[in-house]
């Protein structure tokens, strides 16, 4: 995997500017959510089957991360406080990509066994976090 920095040109969709956006106002809507106390929807898997399901708990992560609370967020469920966490770094990084004009971070895969690397520990850390959650 190589890393290099990009110029977006003018005729490319701006991923930073698209996601970016996205990604903060979904953030910022479920944040206002949670921090006003509103009604949280309840595990629909966990209903049906009686399992926890790979992000059960992930609700009260991001609740314990919106009040500033790390620690317990990842000790309710790690896999969603680690990717919430990596959210918004992204988000962070898009805004300052966006409102300087910066060169871009692009991640070039330069062999097809280093996409199945990602896959397989991507599908490792989900097995061992739905492990984790269901022993709680």
């Amino acid at each position: 995997m190589t890393v290099r920095l990009a110029r977006v040109s003018p005729r490319e969709i701006d991923p930073e500017l698209l996601w970016g956006s996205v990604l903060g106002v979904c953030g910022a809507l479920g944040f206002t959510w949670l921090r006003l106390g509103l009604p949280l929807p309840g595990c629909i898997f966990r209903g049906l089957t009686g399992f926890p399901c790979l992000t059960c708990g992930g609700t009260r992560a991001a609740r314990a991360l919106a009040v500033g609370d790390l620690p317990t967020a990842f000790l309710i469920n790690p896999l969603v406080a680690l990717a919430a966490v990596g959210l918004i770094i992204y988000v962070l990084y898009a805004l300052t990509a966006v409102l300087f004009r910066t060169r871009r971070i692009r991640l070039d895969l330069t062999h097809p066994a280093e996409a199945n690397r990602i896959r397989w520990t991507l599908l490792t850390a989900a097995l061992l976090n739905w492990i984790y959650v269901a022993t709680l």
